[in-house]
């Protein structure tokens, strides 16, 4: 496996290629436009949850019955900080095993140069995996570099 190429303070370089084909990777600044920033919105909770709300509300109602138990004396600080250590770790593990949604995430902000920031277009996407694939990306970065870009874009 390649892993991305980095600068010197270890983040993600800004642009790397791939197949022959040059990508920029996209910052919050630049912003990625309204049709790719609703789909990041859609596909991050997808990858994050596996798209499966209810092990996301069972997990949130034992967070409530936690607080409750606590405010009554019955369970500890230790209890809910354990509990959402384990709802913390459910998400990536699910993460794990939906990379697809992780690399579809990644062609949000990971454009070939020249792209149509406007358009997302399913056979462009599939074609700029598929040069990540062929030239050995390593999953593990594009992991780490899709979880990084999601907080960047989301909180500003």
């Amino acid at each position: 496996m390649k892993n991305l190429p980095r600068k010197e303070n270890g983040d993600y370089a800004r642009e790397f290629k791939a197949n022959g084909n040059k990508y920029i990777i996209r910052t919050a600044d630049e912003g990625i436009g309204i049709l790719r920033w609703s789909k990041l919105q859609l596909m991050s909770s997808v990858m994050g949850y596996g798209a499966d709300i209810a092990k996301l509300e069972q997990g949130f109602a034992k967070l409530g019955d936690l607080f409750n138990g606590f405010v009554k004396n019955k369970n500890t600080v230790f209890e809910i900080a354990a509990h959402i250590n384990e709802m913390r770790s459910g998400m990536v593990d699910e993460s794990r095993r939906n990379y697809s949604y992780v690399f579809w995430t990644a062609c949000l902000f990971i454009v070939r140069e020249g792209e149509d920031m406007t358009k997302f277009i399913e056979e462009e996407q599939e074609a700029k995996i598929d040069d990540w694939n062929k030239e050995g990306i390593s999953e593990t970065d594009l992991f780490d570099l899709t979880k990084k870009k999601l907080i960047s874009f989301i909180t500003g």
